[in-house]
């Protein structure tokens, strides 16, 4: 999945770490995110999530996706899914492992589910 929005870098990052952020109530229960909210998540492994900002406009699939978990694997399968799709308008991402998803309508999220991929290494 992968966020757009505008502003400064720490600011856009932070709204994105606090849109996934999970809280508690005074029991201990789970209090959903807006992310699960936004994309009718019931629950994800919070450990399993990895998010980036990315600072410069970005045109590579490689660049995208290097340094996040199995990158090598992710980069190779993301490659045919994305290339119709302009990177340059996205400013964060955002991946959950070892979950299933299909597509939703996000309108007005800010945020764009772009795929899944099945990763042996996980």
């Amino acid at each position: 999945m992968v966020y757009s929005d505008v502003g400064s870098s720490q600011k856009i990052f932070e709204k994105l770490k606090s849109h996934i952020n999970i809280h508690y109530d005074e029991d201990g229960n789970t209090i959903p995110s807006k992310f699960q909210i936004d994309f009718d998540i019931e629950k994800y492994d919070i450990d399993a999530i990895e998010s980036d900002w990315i600072s410069e406009p970005c045109e590579s699939v490689d660049k995208l996706l290097a340094g996040f978990s199995g990158d090598l694997e992710i980069i190779t399968k993301f490659k045919p899914i994305l290339k119709n799709v302009d990177l340059r308008r996205y400013n964060s991402i955002l991946l959950l492992y070892n979950f299933e998803y299909s597509e939703r309508d996000l309108i007005g999220t800010g945020m764009d589910f772009i795929g899944t991929v099945d990763l042996a290494m996980l």
